[in-house]
């Protein structure tokens, strides 16, 4: 199982010790990451603070939320009333019940 990845603090942490004198090869070694994850870290954090990097993060929880919620999209009035059936075919009846509603909705004429 893959590891789940580090922290802000952490990246800022090995950041900052390599930025007081110890050498970058030294720094990868002893927490076990490679010399261009540590660049990739430094190109995307360098100039950002702890409480920016934390900021940054709940801005992509939130954006990810906002995100699902739009991919789950408004529920049309009576196909939600019948319950939750996005696999199945839509009868007749209910398809026009649908179309009427959507009219009344969006103002449009049949």
């Amino acid at each position: 199982m893959a590891k789940r990845g580090h922290s802000e603090e952490e990246i800022l942490r090995l950041l900052r010790e390599a930025e007081s004198g110890d050498s970058v090869v030294e720094v990868c070694r002893e927490h076990g990451i490679r010399q261009q994850t540590f660049y990739l870290w430094k190109q995307k954090h360098a100039r950002l603070g702890l409480s920016e990097l934390r900021e940054l993060r709940e801005l992509r929880e939130e954006k990810s939320k906002l995100k699902r919620l739009v991919a789950d999209g408004p529920e049309p009035g009576p196909a939600r009333a019948a319950g939750d059936r996005r696999n199945k075919v839509v009868r007749p009846r209910a398809r026009r019940q649908l179309a009427e509603w959507a009219y009344q909705v969006y103002h449009l004429s049949p």
